[in-house]
């Protein structure tokens, strides 16, 4: 009988810990982000991590004729550019506070004397060999001279010189490391069998905590109007499209004027000869967008929707769930609208359930796949291509919130000009002109390396989001194929020149104070018989409902409430005062 040898089980085995490995991290930023991130901001992330663990694992495979070794190398390579790299980045970042404490002569000490170290370590590594130890210290200090030059020459001036150090380094030890595992001759097959188990072990590690970090609740709905909504038989014919635009940081004409120095009375006369209602004393009222798109949407305050059993300092959750699910988009529907979004480029906010249509650029990366390539090594990667271009190397990060806002500005337009059997509302949040900052005033990328006050690159690009909308609201009426209502509203103002005390009256102001214009086909003819909405952002939707479907909803009284960034639930009223009356009534008047 013929014996069977120890690792013939082996023998078969399958190398499928690559893809397990490459999988992990992103499952882990997903683990941790549920609660915000729609499943589907997996797939496409999942399927390229996948197709590249899978493609280093055939380039090795050809270069070392063994698929278990190749299996091996690919694994570390992974592990190393991915794990190991956010484990380096948070020693940059140390090593970055300690050389800023240091001196010159002190740095540059300690490299010597880590170079003095490395070489001495190389030779007794080989000290048996008198020539193996010579040639593989030669080979060291050659690496180290030619790393060195990179560093000074050129990579210095893209990470700085002590990132660069750092990277260089870390880069020398994985070389080493994989020509080691390369030149290695034993059998890897018992190695395939180990890292296959620990790399499953892992995967569902990862896999269970997501099913722990599922929220448990169901979605928060908003309560039914205070009154019951007789809608009159409407055709979809008769019904208007609705485009609800919203913005973040655009301040009221008085605190642009009196805080900034800036006129934006051009801008108010190039929206009233489009026929854009521009009430001059807007006001928001929460202080942060999504509590301020929330109560907006919901066309009433938090504190009659959120439950109030929410323990002190609860975070956003039930606030982010009616922004999804509001009052607005549901009624709409209702009555046979189709609800289309762009995609705002925030995780936590892009489109769900109620919509019918999500719009975003081609190719472009969300905000959860930056966040994963920011983790590994191709944040270094993307950062080094931005400055080949020319580019602050950070500004990669920022490029999908720039193509979203950009994408409204060119499209809302044809998107109006399409023909459809249902009315629509078309609903965009742009994360203008508050930071980041990402325009200059003629709509080129705002570079953060030309000295300028954080006032002037927020006016910039106040001027060009100011430009931009006008013409969008331009191409929706001159596109459209239904009558349009337009709503135009900034969630809230700025806060770089108000007081330190955010109660104080003019942070108020600046907070509080907002953009805020209405569109209804044919003029204020049409809403001569409805109430006046009044200044606040609380009113406008409910004037829009009583205008477009002739249901009578009331008007409510305008409040705002001041809350802290880390207790969203918890409320203190406020007045919120004009700066400029003049500045107003020169506003009224244009």
């Amino acid at each position: 009988m013929t014996q069977r040898k120890p690792t013939a089980a082996l023998e078969d085995a399958p190398v499928f810990h690559p893809l397990l490995f490459a999988a992990c991290p992103l499952l882990g930023l997903y683990a941790y982000n549920v609660h915000h991130v729609a499943w589907g901001a997996l797939v496409r992330p999942l399927v390229a991590v996948l197709l590249t663990a899978q493609a280093l694992l055939f380039l090795f495979w050809i270069g070392l004729r063994n698929k278990h070794k190749a299996g091996i190398v690919t694994s570390f390579c992974l592990l190393a550019l991915m794990w190991g790299w956010t484990a380096l980045e948070t020693l940059i970042a140390f090593a970055q506070l300690q050389v800023q404490a240091a001196s010159p002569s002190m740095v540059y000490g300690a490299l010597v004397g880590l170079i003095g170290v490395g070489t001495v370590a190389v030779y007794a590594a080989n000290r048996h060999n008198r020539r193996r130890a010579l040639v593989k210290t030669g080979a060291f200090l050659f690496a180290v001279l030619a790393g060195s030059l990179v560093v000074f020459l050129f990579l210095g001036r893209v990470f700085g010189l002590s990132a660069s150090i750092l990277i260089v380094a870390y880069i020398c030890v994985i070389a080493a490391v994989l020509g080691w595992l390369a030149g290695l001759n034993r059998d890897f097959r018992p190695w395939t069998r180990t890292a296959n188990w620990f790399a499953v072990i892992l995967f569902g590690l990862y896999a269970a905590l997501i099913l722990i970090n599922v929220p448990r609740e169901g979605k928060t709905e908003p309560p039914p109007l205070d009154i019951a909504l007789e809608t009159p038989g409407l055709s979809p014919e008769s019904l208007p499209d609705i485009y609800v635009l919203l913005l973040d940081g655009h301040a009221r004409c008085d605190v642009l004027l009196t805080l900034y120095g800036y006129n934006n009375l051009p801008m108010l006369e190039a929206l009233r000869a489009l026929g854009v209602h521009v009430p001059p004393g807007a006001f928001a009222n929460y202080a942060w967008n999504v509590q301020s798109a929330t109560a907006l949407l919901n066309m009433d305050y938090l504190d009659s929707f959120v439950p109030q059993e929410a323990p002190e300092g609860a975070d956003a959750g039930p606030i982010v769930d009616l922004y999804h699910n509001n009052r607005f988009f549901e009624m709409l529907r209702a009555n046979g609208y189709e609800i289309i979004s762009y995609s705002p480029g925030v995780q936590a906010l892009e489109p769900r359930a109620q919509v019918d249509r999500c719009l975003s650029p081609p190719r472009t990366l969300s905000e959860f796949e930056v966040v994963l390539l920011q983790s590994t090594v191709s944040n270094r990667v993307m950062q080094l291509v931005a400055y080949l271009q020319g580019r602050e190397p950070g500004a990669w990060a920022q490029d999908f919130r720039r193509a979203r806002i950009d994408y409204v500005f060119n499209t809302i337009g044809d998107v109006a000009a399409e023909v459809q059997d249902k009315p629509r509302v078309v609903f965009a949040h742009l994360s203008v002109p508050e930071l980041p900052f990402l325009f200059e005033r003629t709509g080129e990328w705002a570079d953060p390396r030309i000295p300028r006050s954080i006032e002037e690159r927020y006016l910039n690009q106040l001027h060009y989001t100011g430009k931009m909308m006008t013409r969008a609201i331009e191409d929706i009426q001159a596109q459209s194929v239904r009558p349009p209502v337009i709503v135009l509203a900034s969630l809230h103002g700025p806060a770089f020149r108000g007081g330190i005390d955010p109660a104080e009256p003019t942070a108020l102001a600046e907070r509080f104070g907002v953009l805020l214009g209405t569109y209804y086909p044919g003029g204020d003819a049409d809403i001569s018989a409805n109430p006046d909405p009044g200044p606040s952002l609380v009113n406008v939707l409910r004037d829009t409902l009583n205008t477009v479907l002739g249901i009578e909803l009331p008007m409510l009284e305008d409040r705002a409430f001041l809350t802290p960034v880390d207790q969203p639930l918890e409320s203190t009223p406020v007045t919120v005062p004009i700066l400029d009356m003049d500045a107003i009534e020169d506003a009224e008047g244009s």
